[in-house]
């Protein structure tokens, strides 16, 4: 079931990072097969459902599998829609692992360009988030999350029209730990 809702979300909110015609990236695809580039996806990824400590999901690149606790307390205390948006966060990290050095920053290029028109203050938050001590938190309580991580996941929020930072979990078990928390760096659209 896992691996059926991932595959339905590389369709929908992927298309840039499975390099798809059409999608922000253009027909990059094309200009990287001749040099042995394949375009990355979420079929080469393994999907297990599983008790987890402190944590939602978790993405390891090693055996490349992406874990989901369909059972913890925590989940269970809200609604299913808590294994999917994880599924959708952890799908992040397994995309990440399988671009080349230029190819994530291609896509960090394309989605700020994309997003800085609809987010205020995006360049604020971005040197937020990649502050070096804010990066070392993250780090060491729940992996890494680059400025492509946080941009795509600020994309995926407007295309479902979630709260930002709601997929990066910015808002969640970050606010209290981080140098600048939720409370100080606002993330909000532009005004139509």
């Amino acid at each position: 079931m896992l691996k059926h809702h991932a595959l339905v979300y590389e369709r929908l909110y992927f298309e840039d990072f499975t390099f798809q015609k059409g999608s922000i990236v253009g027909d990059i695809s094309n200009r990287n097969k001749h040099k042995g580039y394949g375009a990355p996806s979420i079929s080469k990824v393994h999907f297990n459902a599983r008790k987890l400590k402190k944590t939602h999901g978790s993405y390891n690149a090693r055996t490349k599998t992406i874990t989901i606790d369909p059972d913890s307390q925590r989940v269970a205390e809200q609604d299913d829609k808590v294994i999917y948006l994880t599924l959708l966060h952890e799908m992040l990290h397994a995309y990440e692992h399988q671009f080349t050095h230029a190819q994530g920053e291609i896509l960090t290029a394309f989605l700020y360009t994309k997003l800085k028109d609809k987010i205020k203050n995006l360049d604020f938050i971005l040197v937020v988030w990649a502050d070096f001590d804010n990066q070392e938190l993250i780090s060491k309580t729940d992996g890494s999350h680059a400025v492509l991580f946080l941009l795509k996941s600020l994309d995926i929020d407007i295309r479902l029209n979630l709260p930002l930072g709601t997929t990066s979990n910015f808002y969640g078990d970050y606010q209290d730990t981080l140098e600048n928390p939720a409370g100080i760096i606002k993330i909000e659209r532009v005004s139509a």
